[in-house]
């Protein structure tokens, strides 16, 4: 009987029968209709059960689909019948990597290592799984293996660089994003680094550089940020607020700058009415909408968004979010424009003795008496500043300032 939703193939009679059916999934396949594809491939899985490319099209199809799950069952159905087939291990293993599975990723890659040594992606793709496991060691060594087989392999350098960075390697780093720049020139997220472990100085983090910063971190960042990195700052600034604004008890009206995965504006969702949220990455952007406290979220430069959006708010937020700034003249200038009367802004700043200060971990750090001069410059009244705790780092405490203006 035939199932609803299903597709069950008449008996089929010849060769030139299963050929009709392996093109229409084919064709299926291609054209993007997988679930379609999948039925047919399912169907004539049961009628030739040992056929690997069938449950090899079946896994991929299902990739397609974001069925991690299903799809790693069928390709390890697929590898009993053809153990040695490069392209199934390689897909499994990318599988098992997007399915959250990634030390049997690692495991997958490494069996095709040993069947093929110079497989690139492989290699590659066994470095960021080691990266993503804060596996330094082993993720450099695949990433240099990398290299030797293909020297221009832009994302192999770069990652290296970020390690050696990451582990305070300096020499080590700007030689790797040196070798960046000399596979691509106008990489600005190398240039960025080279001006910060050497002192050059910036005005401004490239938003190109941020955005990829937040996109790769976004698959790991609440846990990294909170657990690892003990970071607070949202709740400091509410419980300060709390404190110093115990007559404000509802905000119509919220922005939430660099607003990441919305750990700040979650704080703040029982005073609000509408909150909006603005980021340059869109990975972080998906994080914050699964939150289900925006009511709008823009993806976009937030200075720009601040210059063109024609609305006004009753409280600003931007916590950890003008460390990828060095001038802030302007953006409190925008902050100002778009705040009502008596509006409230927030934000925190990592300090340093310079105005600002383009710092070796490629994030900027701002003296406390040139916040005072400029938020006074643009008009804002500062009632409210404290010292504290921001996040922890290599076993040492990054401390900076959190600041109250108002309009």
């Amino acid at each position: 009987m035939k199932k609803t939703g299903s597709f069950m193939p008449p008996a089929i009679k010849s060769e030139k029968d299963l050929e009709r059916y392996l093109l229409e999934a084919a064709r299926l396949h291609q054209s993007g209709c997988y679930q379609q594809a999948i039925d047919i491939y399912l169907a004539l899985a049961e009628l030739q059960p040992k056929a690997a490319f069938l449950h090899y099209n079946i896994a991929h199809a299902l990739s397609e689909l974001g069925r991690y799950e299903d799809a790693i069952k069928h390709y390890q159905t697929a590898l009993r019948y053809l153990p040695d087939d490069e392209d199934a291990i390689f897909n499994l293993a990318c599988c098992q990597k997007s399915g959250g599975q990634p030390q049997a990723a690692i495991d997958s890659y490494q069996r095709l290592l040993a069947l093929n040594p110079d497989h690139l992606d492989a290699g590659y793709n066994l470095g960021n799984c080691h990266k993503d496991l804060e596996q330094n060691e082993q993720a450099m060594a695949c990433y240099l293996k990398v290299l030797e087989l293909d020297e221009q392999h832009l994302s192999a350098a770069n990652n290296l660089a970020f390690i050696c960075h990451k582990l305070g390697m300096e020499r080590e780093a700007i030689f790797y994003y040196r070798k960046v720049l000399q596979i691509d020139s106008g990489n600005v997220g190398a240039k960025y680094m080279l001006a910060a472990l050497s002192g050059q100085g910036a005005a401004i983090a490239p938003p190109d550089y941020v955005q990829g910063v937040f996109d790769n971190y976004s698959s790991h960042y609440e846990s990294s940020l909170v657990d690892k990195l003990e970071y607070r700052v949202p709740q400091k600034i509410m419980a300060a607020f709390a404190e110093q604004f115990p007559a404000v008890v509802s905000l119509p009206h919220f922005l939430d700058l660099g607003c990441g995965s919305g750990l700040g504006a979650a704080e703040f969702r029982h005073l609000c009415g509408q909150i909006t949220g603005v980021d340059l990455s869109p990975k972080m952007l998906e994080l914050a909408e699964q939150k289900g406290i925006y009511h709008e979220l823009y993806c976009g430069d937030i200075l720009e968004f601040l210059t063109g959006c024609g609305k006004m708010y009753n409280f600003i937020l931007a916590a950890d979010v003008f460390t990828y700034m060095g001038d802030l003249s302007s953006v409190f200038s925008a902050v100002f424009s778009s705040c009502v009367s008596d509006g409230i802004f927030a934000f925190s700043i990592e300090t340093g003795e310079n105005n600002f200060t383009l710092q070796k971990t490629g994030r900027f750090a701002h003296s406390p008496s040139y916040i005072k001069s400029e938020l006074t410059k643009n008009g804002w009244r500062v009632p409210h500043f404290f010292q504290t705790r921001l996040r922890r780092e290599k076993g040492q405490w990054t401390y900076g300032m959190i600041y109250f203006a108002v309009k």
